[in-house]
């Protein structure tokens, strides 16, 4: 489905690709877009759990340094976490769940929205510490959404970027200038989302 687009992929051919009864997508999850959804779930659960532990550390190193968080340290560590989950350095490859994500945002949005628990810990943490780096008063809700928006889509340019690299350097200058880049784009977009 990643890779020919979920329309394009038979129920048959998921079966018989997994050596299971045609009526097991079905049985255990209702259809196509349901078994999607799971997929996609259980990714994005992954993906929070991830997010939560590395903000709770990088939370804990500023409280040892009786520092104030920075804006940039705290989307640096989401980004991190999406490089972490989606691309496969063993392999130099992305993770098959970017590609699905990429064809649910075109195919099946409302599944892809389904899928996403935005009130998980993970994301509850991500906007307060966004909040609290930027001093402005950042909540969960339409603008967040589209910023998050922003953020994973820098992530992603930047796991496709290192995947198709040629070597360590080349990866290493290009993840620094898509770091840099989705960093000014959310410090502006807080900016005018926010105000002062």
């Amino acid at each position: 489905m990643a890779r020919d687009g979920i329309s394009e992929v038979s129920v048959r051919a998921i079966t018989e690709d997994a050596g299971a009864n045609v009526a097991a997508i079905n049985y255990h999850f209702g259809g196509k877009d349901e078994l999607v959804q799971a997929l996609l779930t259980a990714k994005f659960e992954l993906l929070d759990v991830t997010v939560n532990d590395m903000l709770s550390r990088l939370a804990e190193a500023w409280s040892k340094e009786n520092a104030s968080l920075e804006l940039d340290d705290v989307v640096r560590v989401y980004l991190a976490a999406l490089v972490k989950l989606g691309v496969n350095s063993r392999r130099n490859a992305l993770d098959p769940f970017i590609p699905l994500i990429q064809r649910a945002s075109i195919e099946r949005e409302v599944v892809l929205r389904n899928a996403q628990n935005l009130q998980n810990e993970g994301i509850s943490k991500l906007v307060s510490m966004i909040a609290e780096s930027s001093g402005r008063p950042v909540t969960m809700g339409p603008a967040f959404y589209e910023m998050l928006g922003l953020m994973y889509s820098g992530g992603v340019a930047m796991m496709h970027a290192m995947v198709s690299a040629g070597d360590e350097k080349s990866r290493e200058t290009l993840r620094e200038a898509l770091e840099a880049f989705v960093l000014s784009g959310v410090r502006s977009f807080i900016e005018k989302a926010y105000g002062d």
